[in-house]
């Protein structure tokens, strides 16, 4: 919902109105919170509660490098675990050619899909821990983030999409490069 922008920089987050708007009990909001403000995307104040806190061009700039260094790292492992992972790779590609059918505007379904995406490239890995802080970075939803707060429309990504599939195509031929 801070991805969505439904709890926008400043935003009190309520863990009484959430859990009623989720239709769910407190206790996994209130660790969902918790985790928030660990991954520094919310702050707990004394007497004026939990917000979402502005997202500066450090704390992007560092978030995108996470990934990059994440992702990087990835690569030599995907390649081994490649012949070990076809339904993987198939739903990679899958997304690849379902990301061009996304609207405009879509930024929701884009991001689900680009996320998902690449949580499965770095499954290739077959590293647990790669992969919970991954998901933990943030990487992907940060550009989706951006695009929606700017109005950008997603034909503006049309290049980065369109190396989804070169991404599938050069794990199959085991290309490093």
């Amino acid at each position: 919902r801070i991805q969505d922008g439904i709890y926008p920089p400043g935003k009190k987050l309520s863990t009484q109105k959430i859990s009623d708007e989720l239709n769910i009990s407190r206790t996994p909001v209130i660790a969902a919170i918790n985790r928030l403000i660990a991954a520094g995307f919310a702050e707990s104040i004394p007497n004026r509660g939990t917000i979402v806190i502005p997202l500066t061009r450090q704390k992007i700039w560092d978030i995108l490098q996470t990934r990059l260094m994440m992702e990087t790292f990835a690569v030599d492992f995907a390649i081994k675990n490649v012949p070990f992972c076809s339904q993987t790779l198939s739903e990679m590609e899958s997304i690849s050619l379902e990301m061009h059918k996304v609207s405009n505007h879509d930024y929701t379904s884009a991001n689900y899909l680009d996320n998902r995406f690449h949580n499965l490239f770095i499954s290739l890995t077959g590293n647990d821990q790669l992969i919970r802080l991954f998901n933990d970075n943030w990487g992907i939803g940060i550009v989706y983030y951006m695009y929606r707060q700017l109005g950008y429309p997603l034909t503006n990504m049309a290049a980065a999409f369109e190396e989804h599939a070169m991404w599938v195509t050069l794990l199959r031929e085991k290309n490093r490069e």
